[in-house]
C-alpha cells in the first residue's frame, strides 16, 4: 500500500486508531520533528479492562511453563513474549510469583501459522 497524501488514508480498510498514528507522524516529519518513536507508543494496548482474577486450580510448588504461539502470518520467535505470558499468569493469580522458586523453566515455541490466532500456555508441576 502506497499513500500520496493523507485524503487517500480512506481508501482503505485502516483502524481510525492506526490512521491517527499516521497522521501524527506526517505532520511531525513534515514540521521537522524525526524524533524516532518507541514500539510502546505506537501498538495500542488490545484491550482496557482489568484481567479478572483467577478462580481455578493454582500452582503452590515449582512449574514448567510452555508457551505456543498462533499467528496468520510467519512470525519471529523473538516477537513472542514470554515474560508478558509470565506477568499476566501472575496478575491474574494462577501463579503467586514469577521467581526461580516458582517458576523452574520456561519455553517459547517456534510460532505456528494458523488461520486463528491464539496464544496457548501449558503450566506443568516439577
Amino acid at each position: 500500500m502506497k499513500i500520496r497524501n493523507l485524503s487517500e488514508l480512506n481508501k482503505y480498510p485502516i483502524p481510525e486508531h492506526i490512521k491517527q498514528q499516521i497522521v501524527d507522524a506526517y505532520r511531525k516529519k513534515k514540521n521537522g520533528d524525526n524524533t524516532p518513536h518507541s514500539v510502546a507508543d505506537m501498538e495500542p494496548a488490545s484491550r482496557n479492562e482489568s484481567v479478572p482474577t483467577y478462580a481455578g486450580e493454582t500452582f503452590d510448588s515449582p512449574v514448567h511453563i510452555d508457551i505456543y504461539s498462533r499467528r496468520k502470518k510467519k512470525t519471529d520467535i523473538d516477537n513472542i513474549s514470554g515474560k508478558a505470558a509470565l506477568d499476566g499468569i501472575v496478575n491474574c493469580g494462577i501463579l503467586e510469583t514469577d521467581s526461580p522458586d516458582q517458576i523452574e523453566s520456561y519455553q517459547v515455541h517456534k510460532p505456528e501459522i494458523s488461520p486463528v490466532e491464539q496464544t496457548v500456555i501449558v503450566i506443568e508441576e516439577v
